[in-house]
């Protein structure tokens, strides 16, 4: 390393000339760089949220997780569900194959 270090301190040249380099081509690409005030982001997930105040886990999950799972576990295009029950509330993810409509199933949903 101690070479590499005094070759670097003995050409200037070559030390500014790669200074330069890196400089243009951190400018280049900055300038060539996307950039987006709000940028999109694609999602393959919904959620469906459900407020009980008072209820247990176990009647969230009775009464309203499971009822909601029926409804959607045969929709074309889901991948996966995931379920999950607390005190007062209740949230069902839905996750949707890469390839499918998400605009349809989320209306369907």
């Amino acid at each position: 390393m101690q070479g590499l270090i005094a070759w670097w301190t003995k050409n200037s040249v070559a030390a500014n000339l790669l200074m330069i380099a890196i400089i243009i081509t951190g400018i280049f690409g900055f300038l060539i760089l996307e950039r987006e005030i709000f940028p999109g982001a694609k999602t393959n997930e919904i959620r469906v949220e459900s407020v009980w105040q008072g209820a247990s886990p176990r009647d969230m999950q009775e009464q309203i997780i499971t009822r909601v799972e029926e409804a959607v576990h045969d929709i074309d295009g889901i991948d996966y569900l995931e379920a999950q029950a607390t005190e007062g509330s209740g949230r069902v993810t839905i996750t949707t194959k890469s390839n499918a409509d998400f605009d349809e199933i989320l209306d369907t949903v």
